[in-house]
């Protein structure tokens, strides 16, 4: 199996013309990863802010998903968080961790307050 890896390398540094080539784009390719992961998580955070907001202003803790109430966190709390956990191992932003970590703490302060 190493053998096989090595030999599809090679083969990908001679079609490139340079291994460096290949190396520079596999580079690209992570940095786009890394940079999706960021993006989502983003998004949940987002989504989980909202949420301690609802909770916080006392609002209603329903809400419409396909024509049914469905308590607030179940419908935004729980994918939110779920992704936020998935993602979050994998972002190296130490800034944007600690951030993640305030909003989960947030978020799971207010979803007691629902659930408990």
């Amino acid at each position: 199996m190493v053998g096989e890896a090595i030999q599809r390398l090679m083969e990908a540094c001679l079609k490139a013309g340079s291994a460096t080539l290949v190396l520079r784009v596999e580079g690209l390719v992570d940095a786009g990863q890394r940079k999706a992961d960021e993006l989502k998580l983003k998004g949940a955070l987002a989504e989980l802010r909202g949420f301690v907001r609802a909770v916080e202003a006392g609002e209603e803790w329903c809400v419409t998903v396909n024509d049914k109430a469905t308590r607030v966190d179940r419908a935004i709390y729980c994918p939110a968080y779920e992704t936020a956990v998935a993602v979050l191992p994998k972002i190296q932003d130490r800034e944007l961790i600690r951030e993640a970590e305030k909003v989960l703490e947030r978020a799971n302060e207010a979803a007691e307050k629902i659930i408990g």
